[in-house]
């Protein structure tokens, strides 16, 4: 027997030091998502540790839980020991129209932060993804038992790109996630996650809202036509332009984005849902004889009802996704009034 083979000291399997703190680490973050949630370990590790699906309770007795069809995907990182800093956050214009520009002469602030370097080709992979899959960082730290978050997918295109646009040809870039994201299910903020998990639904609403009302903007040019060309007195509105107004309205109020959240929602999509309604109401006026002023204010009626879902995306894309990321913006709306 060689040498090297004789000396060998024989052990068992072994779990490393790295391995316990990961391990540690998905338990914290599991146990701090509400407690009728499913978490799910995804073993085939490639980047995602955490697959989360949303379920909300039943009713009051909190006995049962219904999934929502509603999901967020987990990368979780450990730290055996926090270490913070502070960054300081500068006024700018918004980056999806303008690049990571300063605004000149603009005001600045400072936020603590808490530093976590990834591999850029876990950053490369969840940019793939697309930003209709939420991917949650979540760095658990050991000393404190806290969990600090932020969500991937907007922090690459509103921090990391503009910033550092060539960061491809790195081997690491580290992610700067705010001490104000804690992850606690106890806490009120846990209604952004919420929201978060929602975002496939709500980009699919977006883009049906978006082609209802090109729709709807050709059915106005018939209408046009209707009242110069047709009517000779007052009329109910055509019936192919009712037909599709009532099929689009019935489609749109049985969506699932309209139902409220635990602890809350996003406050701008009760007030296009309320548009829905009331235009659902008053289609029976429009199936009445209208004269020539009335059957314009029904076009605008209709036209304006569609446009305020249509512009959801616009709000959405330029408010909600700087929430909780390290800039200006989000300070902004984060700070107590």
């Amino acid at each position: 027997m060689a040498g090297s083979e004789r000396g060998r000291i024989a052990h068992r399997k072994r779990r490393s030091l790295n391995q316990m703190q990961g391990d540690s680490g998905e338990g914290l973050v599991a146990a701090a998502f509400p407690r009728q949630w499913l978490t799910r370990k995804i073993s085939a590790d490639f980047g995602i540790d955490l697959h989360v699906e949303v379920f909300d309770w039943t009713d009051e007795s909190r006995r049962s839980a219904d999934t929502l069809g509603e999901h967020l995907f987990v990368q979780v990182k450990s730290r055996a020991t926090s270490t913070f800093r502070t960054i300081t956050l500068h006024e700018r214009r918004n980056v999806s129209k303008y690049g990571p520009k300063q605004a000149s002469g603009g005001e600045s602030a400072q936020i603590e932060v808490l530093p976590c370097v990834l591999d850029v080709d876990e950053i490369l992979t969840v940019e793939a993804m697309g930003n209709a899959t939420p991917v949650l960082l979540c760095v658990a730290t050991m000393d404190t038992g806290l969990i600090y978050y932020v969500c991937l997918n907007d922090y690459i295109s509103r921090v990391l790109l503009p910033s550092n646009p060539d960061f491809a040809s790195q081997r690491t870039a580290t992610i700067h996630v705010p001490t104000q994201n804690v992850l606690d299910r106890d806490d009120a903020s846990i209604t952004y996650l919420w929201l978060l998990a929602r975002r496939s639904k709500l980009y699919s609403a977006f883009n049906t809202f978006n082609y209802q009302h090109n729709e709807i903007l050709y059915l106005l040019d018939d209408l046009d036509h209707y009242r110069h060309e047709i009517a000779t007195g007052p009329s109910p509105l055509p019936d192919h332009i009712l037909a599709m107004v009532e099929h689009f309205l019935s489609s749109n109020l049985r969506l699932d984005i309209w139902r409220p959240v635990d602890r809350g929602g996003w406050f701008v999509l009760h007030h296009a849902q309320a548009r829905f309604v009331a235009l659902r109401e008053l289609l029976p006026s429009y199936r009445q004889p209208l004269d020539d002023m009335q059957m314009i204010m029904a076009g605008i009626e209709i036209q304006t009802t569609f446009a305020t879902a249509a512009n959801l995306s616009r709000i959405y894309e330029e408010s909600v996704r700087e929430w909780h990321l390290p800039t200006w913006y989000s300070h902004l709306v984060s700070k107590p009034q």
